[in-house]
């Protein structure tokens, strides 16, 4: 199986174009693959920016997605959809763990979902999270930075320039940011930054830099 985050990737916050998810799907089913495509941002992304679910017409795809950043991250509960062969397999696996799973907060959630109220509370944070991003990119664009940055509904991740040390930015009270934040792949360097005022003070620093 082929596993990935299409919309929002943790770190990075990346995102497929329709044309890439189109291509897996098609990918899927001419080696006989199945996609699990890890939904978790799923709710707050635009409606044009689809999951690869939506561009597979052979089942190929095992479709999950989490109420947890809908919701609160302690709830510990999440869905899936299954190509119709997994599903009885899938059942029989998920009855022999099921004895821990907390009966109570499912039936909450089933609640939650059926009278409406999750819907609502997702449309208002979606919105949100839109405006935020629409935000910071007309924000970006004005301040006309050239280094490579990806918005996504929680931050914006910048890929620094080499030779631009990280001490450079620690040092700056204004800004503020948890130790976690710091991505470190082998030859790059990424700064996630929050929305907002951080945004704003964030620029200003990288123009003096650079």
């Amino acid at each position: 199986f082929f596993y990935t985050i299409s919309r929002y990737s943790n770190p990075l916050g990346l995102s497929y174009t329709a044309s890439e998810k189109e291509k897996v799907a098609q990918l899927a089913k001419q080696y006989n693959v199945y996609i699990v495509e890890d939904d978790y941002m799923g709710d707050f992304s635009d409606s044009k920016n689809l999951p690869i679910h939506y561009y597979d017409t052979q089942n190929q795809t095992i479709y999950i997605k989490s109420f947890s950043m809908a919701l609160f991250p302690g709830l510990r509960l999440g869905s899936l959809v299954l190509p119709p062969n997994l599903k009885t397999t899938f059942l029989s696996h998920k009855g022999l763990i099921d004895y821990d799973t907390n009966l109570i907060m499912q039936k909450a959630l089933s609640i939650y979902l059926d009278n409406g109220m999750f819907k609502k509370n997702i449309k208002k944070l979606k919105d949100l999270f839109q405006q935020n991003m629409a935000k910071s990119q007309e924000t970006i664009e004005k301040a006309k930075v050239s280094i490579p940055y990806q918005i996504s509904p929680r931050h914006i991740t910048w890929k620094l320039p080499k030779g631009v040390s990280l001490e450079n930015f620690k040092a700056q009270k204004q800004i503020r940011f948890l130790e976690t934040s710091f991505i470190r792949p082998t030859s790059e360097t990424y700064m996630q930054i929050g929305h907002g005022k951080e945004l704003k003070t964030f620029l200003k620093l990288l123009k003096m830099i650079d």
